[in-house]
């Protein structure tokens, strides 16, 4: 809204006598057009400056919002330096705004697990085993003879464990870059352990190869006098 008596009067209709009104009416308008003309084009370097000033706040918000990256540092703030590195966490950032959702999903922590490991052109398959647990210093006595307030149902049991199988060395053989690659992982896997699985689940990373086994003498593959001369 314009400043009154800045740049137009207040009642400029209202001290027109009647019997001038069709005269002094149009003549008015046209003066209050001319009046809003100026005004706009005094205020629009002002108008340029504060828009400029928006558009670079507007720009600087969405670069920190469109991918939820506060939101990202809010939930990985107590993250470890080891883990902040991680190239296959910095993948799974995006996901963590929506880590309660995945929380307990197979499905959605599948298909997060395969995107991540996809863009570094690895192949992740979804399996289930049993694993057999074992508690290698138990508190109690689990073998007979004891004494009853000592004794204790056991220090193992059975459990399944989601495990997801990684095809590493698809097309080459082990090099000294698979410890590393190792050890990535299981950062990795603490990382996942940590934001997208519940507390009564465990998840496993299981790496293989696609190539043939070794073998030292067989009939299906041939060998120079039946065994392996490379070995």
């Amino acid at each position: 809204m314009l400043p009154e008596f800045m740049f137009h009067p207040v009642n400029r209709f209202d001290n027109i006598p009647e019997r001038e009104w069709k005269e002094r009416f149009g003549e008015e308008c046209q003066k209050q057009e001319q009046e809003q003309k100026d005004a706009r084009r005094f205020f629009e370097p002002y108008d340029l400056i504060l828009l400029g000033m928006r558009a670079k706040v507007r720009h600087r918000v969405n670069s920190l919002t469109a991918d939820n990256a506060v939101v990202q540092d809010i939930l990985g703030d107590d993250m470890a330096v080891e883990q902040k590195e991680n190239r296959f966490v910095k993948r799974a950032m995006p996901f963590l705004p929506k880590c309660k959702d995945i929380r307990g999903d197979s499905t959605l922590l599948t298909l997060m697990l395969r995107k991540i490991f996809f863009a570094e052109d690895l192949v992740v398959e979804k399996r289930v085993y049993g694993s057999r647990f074992v508690d290698e210093d138990p508190r109690y006595d689990d073998g007979e003879g004891g004494k009853l307030p000592d004794v204790f149902v056991g220090n193992e049991f059975c459990e399944n464990v989601i495990t997801y199988v990684i095809r590493y060395w698809p097309d080459d053989d082990c090099n000294e870059h698979f410890l590393s690659f190792v050890n990535e992982v299981e950062v990795f896997r603490l990382f996942v352990q940590d934001y997208f699985i519940s507390i009564e689940e465990s998840i496993r990373f299981d790496i293989e190869c696609d190539g043939p086994c070794l073998r030292l003498s067989d009939t299906i593959t041939y060998n120079y006098l039946n065994y392996n001369t490379n070995l």
